[in-house]
C-alpha cells in the first residue's frame, strides 16, 4: 500500500482519524463560508449569496466524504475536498490558513494511521504464534493419564471418578 493513496479502501483506525480530520474541515470551512458572506455583504463585493453557497457546498462535501471514507472513493473525495480548500483561499485568503492546518493534518495522519495498523497488524500475528507454540508445547507435555481439554477423563485414567475441570469430584453413579 502506497504511503498516501489517492485511491482505496484504508485500515479502520486510518479512516477514523481521517474522517475526523474532514468533519473539523467541513466545519470551519461553514465558518469561513459565512465569513466571506458577512465580507461580500459589508464590502459591497461580489454575489455574497453565491460565496455562502459555494462554501456550504464545501463543507457538505467534506462531511460526505468524512462518512465515505470507508469505500474505496472515500480517499479521493477527501483528497478533492482539500484541493478545493486551497482554491477557497482565491476567494477568502484565510482558507490559506484553514488549508495548511488540514492538509497537514490529513497527511500526518494517513502516514501515522498506516504506521500504526502495520504496527497492530505485527503484533496480532506475534500473539497468534504464541498462542500457536504454546498450544504445541502444552499438547506435547501431555501424558495418557492427564485430562481432556472438555474436562473428561482419558481411556486410560486409572482413576475415572476423580476431580472434573472444575476440581470438584463428580456426584454419584
Amino acid at each position: 500500500m502506497r504511503r498516501f493513496p489517492l485511491y482505496g479502501t484504508l485500515g479502520p483506525f486510518t479512516w477514523r482519524l481521517l474522517a475526523t480530520v474532514l468533519a473539523g474541515q467541513g466545519l470551519v470551512i461553514f465558518l469561513g463560508a459565512t465569513l466571506a458572506r458577512g465580507l461580500a455583504h459589508a464590502t459591497g463585493g461580489t454575489s455574497p449569496t453565491a460565496q455562502l453557497a459555494l462554501g456550504t457546498a464545501l463543507a457538505l462535501l467534506a462531511l460526505a466524504a468524512a462518512g465515505l471514507l470507508r469505500r474505496p472513493y472515500g480517499v479521493s473525495l477527501g483528497w478533492l475536498v482539500q484541493v478545493l480548500t486551497w482554491l477557497a483561499a482565491l476567494v477568502l485568503p484565510a482558507m490559506l490558513g484553514v488549508g495548511i492546518v488540514f492538509t497537514g493534518l490529513w497527511l500526518l495522519l494517513m502516514a501515522q494511521g498506516g504506521r500504526a495498523e502495520r504496527q497492530l497488524a505485527e503484533r496480532q500475528a506475534a500473539l497468534a504464534a504464541d498462542a500457536e507454540g504454546a498450544a504445541d508445547a502444552a499438547g506435547a507435555a501431555r501424558t495418557p493419564g492427564d485430562a481432556d481439554t472438555d474436562g473428561a477423563p482419558d481411556v486410560d485414567d486409572p482413576d475415572p471418578g476423580g476431580p472434573g475441570r472444575d476440581g470438584v469430584a463428580p456426584g454419584p453413579r
